[in-house]
């Protein structure tokens, strides 16, 4: 360690511009060529008692509309298939595919919630008018997604009901064409009277099971048409959310931008900074040369009796 304390100070002025002007200078340079940007939008959310109560898949009744607004849309921005969608509807905004795909990259789409029903989205961006286009575009893909995964879980489970109605309507006709036998074999049966009040055992067994399986096909379709109403209103509260208040406006200029051009520049100027350490450490490996008589007796395996001091130029002659 003192050997790479000694070459530092041999090479002070040099090592001064490696470690100290140089990772400042890129830094700096950095900072001021790669302005970020970031653009903020508030969105509202209405409460779906609105809508006659419906409430979209994943909503907690102890949450505020805001709250739930943003864990849903917080999820969806975090899948690959936003970004996929993001892209897609850049299109038209930037033609470009590399400068569209560094737009979805840096774009960092964030929602925060301020209040029960507002909610604030931002995006980051390295050229002002891309941030406006990428905050509006955001929103459209979001509720497109939250649309179409609210249909989905709809389908997901009108499927699993219809199911059980097929079912139950196959089980009804079975019992009913039971009955309808026992009735032929026996001409003289009658099942005006409730299941419960008919003497014969094996008329009653089977009267009941027929109305048995008939309240279960009415309790079915019901559900059925139910579950459609919701799905149909649920979808209408997702269509009308969120819907902006107050349009994407730039929060920060050039040249400091949100702040994450400083990041950038710490880091290419950490690495400008890495590389003069590296520097001194090369030079400490490669540098054989002898300072003290201790390095003398380490090498050769001698004892240094005595040293000649450095003559002054005054000496020499």
């Amino acid at each position: 360690m003192a050997r790479y304390v000694e070459i530092l100070f041999r090479f002070r002025l040099r090592f001064a511009v490696l470690l100290l002007l140089l990772p400042a200078v890129v830094g700096a340079i950095t900072i001021l060529l790669s302005p970020s940007y970031k653009a903020v939008a508030q969105l509202w959310v209405d409460d779906p008692s609105y809508f006659g109560g419906a409430q979209p898949s994943g909503w907690s009744q102890y949450a505020t509309p805001a709250q739930n607004e943003t864990d849903s849309l917080t999820q969806l921005i975090n899948t690959r298939q936003f970004s996929h969608d993001l892209y897609a509807h850049l299109a038209d905004a930037i033609p470009d595919p590399a400068e569209r795909t560094n737009a979805v990259t840096n774009a960092k789409v964030q929602i925060i919630p301020t209040g029960s029903h507002l909610v604030m989205m931002t995006a980051s961006c390295d050229q002002k008018p891309v941030c406006i286009v990428v905050v509006n575009r955001a929103v459209d893909v979001l509720r497109e997604e939250q649309v179409a995964d609210e249909k989905e879980n709809a389908k997901a489970g009108q499927a699993y009901v219809t199911q059980q109605l097929q079912q139950a309507k196959t089980s009804m006709t079975t019992s009913e064409d039971a009955l309808r036998r026992y009735i032929l074999t026996h001409p003289g049966a009658k099942v005006d009277a409730e299941p419960a009040t008919i003497t014969d055992p094996e008329l009653s067994r089977l009267a009941l099971d027929v109305q048995q399986q008939r309240s279960r096909v009415s309790d079915l379709q019901n559900q059925v048409d139910r579950n459609n109403s919701i799905a149909s209103q649920s979808t209408a509260v997702i269509q009308t959310l969120p819907r902006m208040v107050d349009p994407p406006i730039l929060t920060h200029g050039f040249p400091l931008g949100d702040g994450s051009g400083i990041r950038k520049g710490m880091m290419y100027g950490g690495a400008t900074l890495g590389i003069g350490a590296a520097y001194l450490f090369l030079l400490g490996w490669v540098d054989k040369t002898l300072r003290n008589p201790r390095d003398i007796e380490n090498r050769f395996k001698v004892a240094v009796v005595t040293t000649i001091p450095e003559l002054q130029p005054s000496e020499r002659f």
